[in-house]
Parts: structure tokens; C-alpha cells; sequence
């Protein structure tokens, strides 16, 4: 997967979010190649140690929301309606 780049000027929503289907796309085929949760999994050379599937699923899971979580906010700065 391709590191997330600094927003271009002509960026767009559509494009966004296409990139964002494309992503989970190749997330959701690398996920569907394990066969066993405990496996190790080699990660890239960004100085942290190797770790198992289920470490990765966890982790993604909680970026996800929390990510959510802060897009959430700024909905609820822009349009003033909140959640329960």
C-alpha cells in the first residue's frame, strides 16, 4: 500500500474517495490470504518489530474508528447536529 500524500489542489471527493476503495480493496485480498490469525507477518522496514495478523486487524480496526471518530467532529462542527 502506498503511503498517504499531502492533499493536491485538485483533489477531489470522488478521487478521495476512490483511493479509499482501492485501499481497502487490496487490504481486503492481503486479508483473505490468511489462513492463520497467530501467523507472523513481515512488515516493512519502518523500525518496528515483526507482528501477527491479528495485531494488524486490531490496529486497522481501531484507526478506522478513531479515525471516524475525528471526521465525526468536524461534521458536527459544520453542520451543528450531534449524535447520541
Amino acid at each position: 500500500m502506498a503511503a498517504a500524500a499531502a492533499l493536491a489542489s485538485d483533489d477531489t471527493v470522488a478521487g478521495l474517495v476512490a483511493g479509499y476503495n482501492r485501499s481497502t480493496q487490496e487490504s481486503d485480498v492481503i486479508i483473505a490470504g490468511w489462513t492463520d490469525l497467530d501467523q507472523i507477518i513481515d512488515t516493512p522496514a519502518n523500525g518496528r518489530p515483526r507482528c501477527t495478523a491479528r495485531w494488524i486487524l486490531q490496529h486497522m480496526i481501531t484507526e478506522t474508528a478513531r479515525h471516524a471518530g475525528h471526521a465525526d467532529i468536524l461534521r458536527e462542527r459544520i453542520d451543528g447536529a450531534v449524535g447520541r
